[in-house]
């Protein structure tokens, strides 16, 4: 599968839009913490609502470091892998047709 999900972005560049909504498990929780801060702050607990505001906005901003780094690092993924033996190793690992 993940050989197949490499071959099919061969000689594209993914935008970092794409690498975040690719990644949306990885950030989209920050949502549901952004909501129980704000309720938590609005409410009465202001010490805990705005440190699950902050780790949300952390989530967010580790988000689009990894984006980014992996973006920059694209183009030597591209440059280096053998795309000839990738899809040598799919054809041996797919199961026989009926």
């Amino acid at each position: 599968m993940y050989l197949k999900n490499c071959r099919a972005g061969r000689g594209t560049l993914p935008t970092v839009p794409d690498l975040l909504w690719k990644a949306r498990r990885a950030w989209a929780p920050w949502i549901l913490f952004a909501a129980i801060g704000i309720w938590l702050v609005v409410s009465s607990s202001d010490v805990l609502g705005w440190l699950m505001i902050m780790f949300a906005w952390g989530m967010v901003f580790a988000s689009f470091v990894v984006a980014r780094r992996v973006y920059s690092t694209m183009p030597v993924f591209q440059e280096i892998v053998d795309w000839n033996r990738v899809d040598a190793l799919i054809r041996e690992n797919e199961p026989p047709s009926r």
